[in-house]
């Protein structure tokens, strides 16, 4: 299977390590304007607000990035309900006759989705740079000073 490409923004913060140069061309969606989608509610908003700095302040989140940083918190918090209701009331369940002998146990729905969750939280996680490996490959260089001469003429068009 063909490695997917990695978009130029990361290969950048990782050193362009790859033997193939950066691409000139790639579109470059705005950076400006992000917001959580109206549906995104209770912790997976929360999750939101605490990422989207965070992803800001490496620049790699784009508004381009918002459909699948939000499918990520949505399922952050699906998954954290899956593992509160597994620690709540254990990772099995017993099924009795009516006698109240134990016909048989079984394993919790949760524990299957909470897994299945996990695999595709820790995907998105490093598309987006948030676990220790991934970050271990990006450089982020050093936000460079504001001039504030320079910003006047740019913003009064001299």
């Amino acid at each position: 299977m063909p490695r997917r490409p990695q978009p130029t923004q990361l290969k950048v913060l990782r050193g362009n390590p790859g033997k193939r140069p950066l691409n000139p061309m790639e579109p470059m969606p705005s950076v400006d304007g992000i917001s959580p989608p109206d549906w995104l509610q209770g912790d997976g908003l929360a999750k939101w607000n605490e990422l989207v700095p965070i992803l800001q302040a490496v620049r790699v989140l784009t508004q381009a990035d918002t459909g699948p940083l939000a499918r990520y918190c949505d399922s952050w918090a699906w998954w954290r309900r899956c593992r509160e209701t597994i620690q709540r009331e254990g990772d099995t369940f017993v099924a009795r006759d009516e006698a109240g002998n134990v016909k048989w146990s079984q394993q919790r729905p949760e524990v299957g989705i909470c897994s299945k969750l996990a695999q595709q939280l820790h995907r998105l996680e490093v598309e987006f740079g948030l676990t220790p490996s991934a970050r271990s490959n990006l450089h982020a260089p050093s936000p460079q000073p504001v001039d504030e001469l320079d910003e006047f003429f740019s913003r009064h068009g001299a």
